[in-house]
């Protein structure tokens, strides 16, 4: 009776790890990605912003993209599109704006992957490009394009 407890015992065990290993293989991993902003001047300022996307271990996507130095009257609503999708608007404010959204707030947040664009156009007219990279790897280009 008791080899046959050890089994029993045995086999529970074994279904535990089973089931928790498969819940952490579910877990995404986090991910973080950024692209710096640029294009070329307007009635003779110069545009920038920065873009970042991140995914949590449960799946929750954010995206913001920042918009300065815009010379366009306030007001201007700027079109915004990133990983493939048009993603929403930036309506300037003294040459500034900005885009936020948040799955988990209900927002539609596109899936992201490193190389993938974020466009920012008035009208048919992009104003500001940038490529989105692990957060680590667009640091590292930024400091060597300041040298």
């Amino acid at each position: 009776m008791s080899k046959f407890i050890r089994i029993i015992s045995v086999l529970v065990a074994v279904a535990i790890l089973v089931a928790v290993g498969s819940s952490l293989v579910s877990a995404q991993a986090p991910q973080q990605l950024q692209a710096r902003l640029s294009g070329s001047a307007i009635n003779g300022e110069t545009p920038g912003g920065q873009a970042e996307w991140s995914q949590s271990h449960s799946g929750i996507q954010r995206i913001s993209i920042e918009v300065e130095d815009v010379n366009l009257p306030n007001g201007t609503v700027l079109s915004v599109s990133a990983c493939g999708a048009d993603i929403g608007s930036i309506t300037l404010a003294d040459g500034s704006g900005e885009l936020e959204l948040n799955s988990q707030n209900g927002a539609t947040v596109p899936t992201c992957a490193a190389g993938d664009p974020v466009t920012v156009a008035n009208g048919g007219t992009t104003i500001l490009t940038g490529t989105l990279q692990a957060k680590g790897e667009s640091e590292k280009g930024q400091e060597q394009g300041d040298d």
